[in-house]
């Protein structure tokens, strides 16, 4: 089926609208369909001003020179500008107050070397005391530990199994009172056999000595050769010298049975024991332990310095009333301490209003020495603040730094055994930052006399 040919007419022919030309320069918008005049940047109208040209819709896109930038609000400049002074101001009054008190400090330090400098030239006014010439009883602070003068750890000289044992602890036994045995059947054994060597090796001595004296008689007679007698007598050596074998072999089995059984050596009380028998007991290992503390030993220490007050016989009061002796002070010093070992003994009965020490327990003493000690008194105050063993002395107008050794009393006098001539002139309460070698100008004071106590006996002290 063959369709008629029309032909193709213009579109102004037929009466339809041309066809709008668009350029590159006309960009209209979604849905722009009217067929107004093209849009050309000329027609762009003015910042603000939407009436100018009609084509100039909120659809058409400017570019990128026409594009209009947003406005700040006035309020918004304010409110910035208002925190930024809520920020700047409280710093800058921060830095202002830094100020004043650096230039306050600059005044003060410029004041101060003002003044340094004024008094540098000038000599530091001290009051100073000549010593005094004193004799004095001296006493020594000790302190140490007591322990009982009799404590040992027990241990069998044999290794068996404990068979049964005697005491608790707590006990108060007395000396040689067994304290545990052994079980010692073997060794039993052995104590037997040894006796029935015994037994045999004399029975052998009666036949040999018969057999010596026949054959001596004999050879007397002329009946017996020589040679017979010879050998009855070495028998009878022979059986002599088994008889003395067996015995001693029968006191060793003796003497090892003993050692099963554990006896006390000396009275006292039982602070360590076995519980119950079965036990593995080993040779030299301590199963018993027994202290006797009706006399103690002191062990202690005294300053390096006060050594030489102390005396072997000297009395050592304790703070509880009892009474020590020393027995012994040790030439050497404790390395760790610097101080001088030294032993007492007390006894440890009962006193009045005095309880019986305990072994192990710590206590402190004062020992008082024999003979008086000559000494140089000054006042404590002379003591250099700061120093154990220092004090100031002034020579040709200058203070001069003296280490001394002293014992201070209980009023605080010092009074000094080394170190100090008795001409000096020492300074009272020095201050901690008088030098050597400072120029002083000295004013002498009295010297405040020390109370009849503390010329008796004032306490050693080691600086």
């Amino acid at each position: 089926m063959s369709h008629p040919a029309h032909p193709i007419r213009p579109l102004e022919e037929r009466g339809a609208p041309a066809p709008r030309r668009i350029t590159h320069e006309h960009t209209p918008s979604h849905g722009d369909t009217s067929g107004g005049p093209a849009w050309h940047p000329e027609h762009a109208p003015s910042h603000g001003d939407t009436s100018a040209d009609p084509a100039w819709q909120p659809g058409h896109a400017p570019s990128a020179e026409h594009r209009v930038e947003p406005r700040v609000s006035p309020y918004m400049k304010w409110l910035g500008l208002g925190a930024a002074l809520l920020v700047l101001v409280p710093l800058g009054v921060r830095v202002q107050v830094a100020l004043k008190k650096q230039a306050a400090i600059t005044t003060e330090r410029a004041r101060t070397a003002d003044a340094a400098k004024s008094v540098a030239g000038a000599p530091l006014s001290v009051k100073v005391v000549l010593p005094e010439a004193r004799s004095y009883t001296p006493t020594v602070a000790l302190e140490g530990t007591v322990h009982a003068s009799l404590d040992a750890d027990l241990a069998f000289k044999a290794t068996g199994t404990l068979s049964a044992v005697f005491v608790k602890v707590g006990d108060a036994i007395e000396k040689g009172k067994p304290l545990a045995t052994l079980d010692a059947t073997e060794t039993a054994a052995q104590s037997r056999a040894a006796g029935a060597q015994q037994k045999a090796a004399e029975a052998q001595l009666l036949m040999a000595q018969d057999s010596d004296k026949r054959t001596r008689l004999l050879f007397q007679r002329g009946a017996a050769a020589e040679a017979h007698a010879t050998a009855a007598a070495s028998q009878l050596s022979l059986a002599q010298a088994q008889v003395e074998a067996a015995r001693a072999q029968l006191a060793l089995t003796g003497a090892l049975l003993q050692n099963y059984t554990m006896r006390a050596p000396f009275a006292g009380t039982v602070t360590r024991a076995p519980t119950t028998p079965g036990a593995l007991v080993v040779a030299g290992v301590p199963v018993f332990h027994l202290q006797n503390a009706s006399a103690l030993r002191l062990v202690g220490t005294i300053g390096e310095a006060d050594a030489e007050l102390v005396v072997v016989g000297a009395e050592a009061r304790l703070e509880g009333g009892h009474v020590a002796t020393v027995t012994a002070v040790l030439p050497s010093v404790e390395p760790a301490t610097r101080r001088v070992p030294i032993e007492a003994v007390l006894d440890n009965a009962e006193l009045d209003g005095a309880r019986r020490l305990r072994s192990g327990e710590f206590v402190r003493a004062t020992i008082t020495t024999k003979d008086a000690v000559d000494a140089l008194a000054i006042p404590g105050s002379a003591l250099r603040p700061g120093s154990q063993d220092e004090v100031v002395v002034v020579v040709d107008g200058k203070a001069k730094l003296v280490r001394v050794r002293f014992a201070r009393d209980a009023s605080g006098t010092l009074f000094v055994q080394g170190g100090l001539d008795k001409l000096a002139r020492v300074v009272l309460a020095p201050p901690a930052e008088l030098a050597d070698g400072t120029v002083v100008t000295a004013a002498e004071q009295p010297a405040s006399p020390a109370s009849p106590a503390s010329q008796a006996a004032p306490a050693a002290e080691t600086p």
